[in-house]
């Protein structure tokens, strides 16, 4: 049992600052060299667009999810899944508007400048 724990802790301790220098190793491949598929694919409109965003989604999030439950008398204590399905949720709502501003706004816009 004792040797098994041990293996399971050396295997966590190695493997997530693995994976995130793995990650890293493809971001700055992709930002600072040869990865102009990549490059070109993330350049279209639509990510574009969705990029304006991800700061706001960020910001606006946790403060719907604090506004929210804020109002109630005595507080609300949720599950960590709960709270995982109202951001996700948050982030698609803002996404669908953001594509409807998009289409209706700033497309228009762009092509008559």
């Amino acid at each position: 049992m004792a040797w098994s724990t041990a293996l399971n802790i050396a295997y966590f301790t190695v493997e997530r600052p693995l994976y995130v220098l793995g990650i890293f190793m493809m971001l700055f491949v992709m930002f600072c060299g040869g990865f102009t598929f990549g490059k070109t694919f993330l350049t279209r409109p639509f990510f574009l667009v969705f990029g304006k965003l991800s700061f706001e989604t960020a910001l606006i999030t946790p403060m719907m999810i604090q506004m929210l439950y804020s109002t109630m008398p005595n507080g609300i204590f949720i599950s960590f899944t709960k709270v995982i399905e109202l951001g996700l949720g948050n982030v698609l709502t803002i996404s669908l508007g953001a594509l409807l501003l998009h289409i209706l706004i700033e497309y228009p816009l762009r092509r008559l400048t």
